[in-house]
């Protein structure tokens, strides 16, 4: 809707343009009314899409909005000091039993916050390609229920729900939720890149449990300094 707006008001511009070029004669009475004319429709479309731009930003707010609202309410973020013991309430991703297996995220450079895997160095995150320990991170904790879900999960587009995740253009299928999933869940944000959310995921790699991010359909996790991309995850759901 935006791009046609543009696309109209371009024309707009280009005939009131013609117009003005015929100035340098005299303009009939007729000839300045339709110049008037042709102003005020260029003046009703840049509204309009002033307009809907607004509509676009509010409904980026309230996303945002009830993104802050659900870590508030549902889980935290615990920062982690060195030296210091763990947070309780820790959300551990190895069910299977055996060491547990903490969700982390830590800010990388001013290329925005990453969800990783605890380790006994720090918080293991990805990048371009490799893997790096964060000394400075935080752990995720939550007294509520979290389930892990298949990752096609999360590009369940529902209009009313809005969680489609935007920083994967287009989905490989749409496939239904869970029957037991609680319609009021969603995936838990555990960071974000470039203006888009970063959801958690875990994967089977080497025989082992991994943590990583959700990116382009794929979780990439870190493995021995690189970035390794899973086609096969679950996500995190609150």
């Amino acid at each position: 809707m935006g791009k046609i707006i543009i696309i109209m008001g371009l024309c707009l511009i280009m005939v009131t343009a013609n117009a003005q070029e015929k100035t340098s004669a005299p303009l009939s009475p007729s000839a300045i009314q339709q110049f008037i004319h042709l102003q005020q429709q260029q003046i009703a479309l840049t509204k309009q899409l002033l307009t809907t731009q607004q509509q676009q930003l509010n409904t980026a707010s309230q996303l945002l909005q009830s993104s802050q609202y659900r870590e508030s309410k549902d889980y935290s973020w615990q920062d982690v000091k060195k030296d210091s013991k763990l947070p309780e309430n820790l959300i551990n991703a190895n069910l299977a039993g055996g060491k547990p297996l903490y969700i982390c995220h830590a800010r990388f450079k001013n290329l925005g916050v990453h969800p990783g895997q605890y380790t006994t160095k720090g918080c293991r995150i990805t990048y371009a390609g490799k893997s790096y320990e964060e000394k400075q991170f935080a752990l995720l904790a939550s007294k509520a229920k979290t389930t892990w879900q298949p990752s096609d999960s999360i590009y369940q587009m529902d209009q009313q729900r809005q969680y489609y995740q935007a920083y994967r253009p287009k989905p490989i299928g749409i496939f239904p939720l869970n029957s037991s999933l609680p319609k009021s869940s969603l995936p838990i944000v555990g960071g974000h890149e470039k203006g888009h959310s970063l959801y958690i995921c875990r994967g089977l790699y080497k025989n082992q449990i991994h943590l990583g991010k959700v990116v382009t359909g794929n979780c990439n996790i870190g493995y021995q300094g690189k970035e390794i991309y899973l086609r096969g995850f679950e996500v995190l759901f609150s």
